[in-house]
This record gives C-alpha cells, sequence and structure tokens, in this order.
C-alpha cells in the first residue's frame, strides 16, 4: 500500500492481501499493489522504481513476463469475484464491482489468446 508523505512522494507503508504473493515470483507482487492498473503500463510507478533501485536494472516486461502478469491479474481478478458473496458482495448491491472484474477478465482472457 502506498501513501502520500508531507512532502508529496509515495512511501510504502504496508501490504495488502500478503496471502496472495504465493508463487515465488516477483512479478506476483506487482498485482495487488497496483490494484485495477497494470504495472507494465506505470514505469514510473514508486513500487517499480523501488525493484529497480533494490536491484539495480530495471524490471523488462517481455512477453514471457507480460503473460505471466496477465495471468496473475486473471488470479486476483477471479478470486475477488469468488470471494464477493462471503463478503455480502451482490450484482445487486454493488453491479459497478461485478462489471468491473468481468471487464478485466475480459481484458485479461483477450490479452493471453493474442500472445
Amino acid at each position: 500500500m502506498l501513501a502520500a508523505a508531507a512532502d508529496g512522494a509515495y512511501r510504502m507503508c504496508g501490504l495488502v492481501d500478503g496471502e496472495r504473493f504465493l508463487y515465488g515470483d516477483p512479478l506476483l507482487d506487482l498485482v495487488s499493489p497496483l490494484l485495477f492498473r497494470r504495472a507494465e503500463d506505470e514505469p514510473t510507478h514508486p513500487f517499480l522504481r523501488g525493484y529497480a533501485e533494490a536491484t539495480g536494472v530495471p524490471l523488462v516486461f517481455d512477453d514471457g513476463a507480460r503473460r505471466r502478469l496477465a495471468l496473475y491479474r486473471m488470479h486476483l481478478h477471479l478470486l475477488m469475484t469468488v470471494e464477493m458473496p462471503s463478503r455480502g458482495i451482490t450484482p445487486d448491491n454493488d453491479p459497478g464491482r461485478h462489471a468491473l472484474l468481468a471487464e478485466l477478465l475480459d481484458r485479461d482472457l483477450t490479452e493471453l489468446a493474442a500472445a
């Protein structure tokens, strides 16, 4: 999770859903913190800059990395969809969330089919 500091810079202040970091692939770390966004579309995101600073090289989003990111996003979007009923979220009381997740899953599937 990122928060803006008094100087306007973003700082890491916590991790959300750490149980989702389960495959040992650092790319999975880029999915939950950038929820509903795509890491490969935001090369200057503070989280990506932190990875580059820690390793000394920027992340490279080659075809394999893009495919894995799409699969990890699908996993997250499916998980979020399946979790909705247990959290009292239904298409009737939150149609926007349901539609957004369906749209994102469709985009991920389309992206994978084109790869």
